[in-house]
């Protein structure tokens, strides 16, 4: 495979683009904030919050949580620094973590309403091995859920603004790169089929009717419910670490898995549910990076970590993932672990070769 240059990003990440010098167009991406005049920004989000307020509904933004780094730090900025009246709406993770469910209530401790959804755990066990089979991505349908919550509370409640975390729809256009913000396309994103609509999850067990959680809202429902939706990132700079450990000194728990349990060097993410662990290695597997990369990358661009500390992370992390996650996940769809291999073993990317004792190994290994 070929890397960037810059940063350890293969070639099989989606949407990935490579300059004449080997620099991918994520790493330009983040260069480019290095140009933004970031106090300019913070004025345009003060006044979008000054124009949710005067609105005088109930709630003026909804945030989308699930009690870690990223969303505490979220919901905490909404309140403190915009001073918005905020409804976090969060959607309930199956199988959910004690350390899950310890951040949850330790932000709403700290004094927030909180609309709580939990979709059919039938229906989310079925859509889960339906995807795992279809897809080798089991947590594919709940990230459908995930995003229509916000929006969904939003609409319920007559909330005018909905802020979301991070825009990763437009860093492979950078005609796109300084836009104002604006997250009411969310939708269009891979994560979401570029449509948000969720009839292709219609399975044996599951119908139109069940989908309900996991459709998300249509535009012309958006208008006319009058609901603005923007990116955090797009008016504050983001990162992963500070977050961390602005929350973790707010009473975020993280895990104490060691990274070749979890296939990363850090321990603050995936903290609400253990899938996304397993789903990491599918990943891995199908496309030849992992956890270890993306994490990796994060501290390259945060700046934290040099490309060689980052390569060493990848060729020591990446793809791993403790047996007990995998069984774990074997138990809730209700499948043997010889089941899980034989179906994921179907998703192994061009990208692996066997060695001389039968081990499958990257045919090119980050230097």
């Amino acid at each position: 495979m070929k890397y960037c240059a810059k940063c350890v990003s293969p070639e099989t990440k989606p949407a990935i683009r490579f300059d004449e010098n080997g620099v991918c167009n994520f790493c330009r991406y983040f260069e480019s904030l290095d140009r933004v005049d970031w106090e300019d920004r913070k004025r345009q989000f003060i006044e979008i919050a000054t124009q949710a307020k005067n609105k005088g509904a109930q709630y003026d933004c909804v945030v989308g949580v699930s009690g870690g780094k990223d969303s505490t730090y979220m919901a905490l900025y909404a309140r403190d620094v915009l001073g918005l009246k905020v409804l976090l709406a969060n959607m309930m993770p199956e199988c959910i973590t004690e350390n899950g469910q310890h951040n949850i209530n330790n932000l709403q401790e700290m004094g927030f309403d909180c609309f709580m959804f939990r979709p059919n755990p039938k229906v989310s066990r079925t859509l889960a091995k339906m995807a795992f089979y279809k897809w080798g991505n089991p947590v594919k349908p709940s990230e459908y859920a995930l995003y229509a919550t916000p929006v969904r509370a939003a609409i319920m409640y007559k909330v005018p603004l909905v802020i979301f975390d991070i825009d990763t729809t437009n860093i492979d256009d950078e005609s796109k790169w300084q836009t104002d913000g604006d997250a009411s396309r969310i939708n269009e994103s891979n994560t979401l089929g570029f449509t948000g609509d969720a009839d292709h999850l219609i399975c044996e067990g599951v119908t139109k009717e069940d989908l309900v959680p996991y459709q998300y809202p249509t535009q012309e429902e958006i208008r006319q419910a009058e609901v603005k939706m923007v990116y955090h990132a797009h008016f504050e700079r983001w990162s992963a670490h500070h977050h961390a450990m602005f929350s973790i000194a707010r009473g975020l728990h993280v895990r104490d898995d060691n990274p070749e349990d979890l296939g990363r060097r850090t321990n603050y993410h995936a903290l609400d549910a253990d899938i996304g662990i397993m789903n990491q290695m599918l990943k891995h597997i199908k496309f030849g990076y992992g956890f270890a990369t993306d994490d990796a990358c994060a501290g390259i661009w945060d700046g934290t970590i040099t490309r060689e500390e980052g390569a060493k992370w990848v060729r020591e992390y990446d793809g791993k993932c403790a047996v007990r996650y995998i069984q774990e996940f074997c138990d809730y769809i209700g499948i043997t672990l010889d089941e899980f291999w034989n179906v994921t073993e179907t998703f192994r990317g061009p990208m692996w070769q066997k060695n001389k004792i039968g081990e499958w190994k990257l045919k090119d290994q980050i230097k």
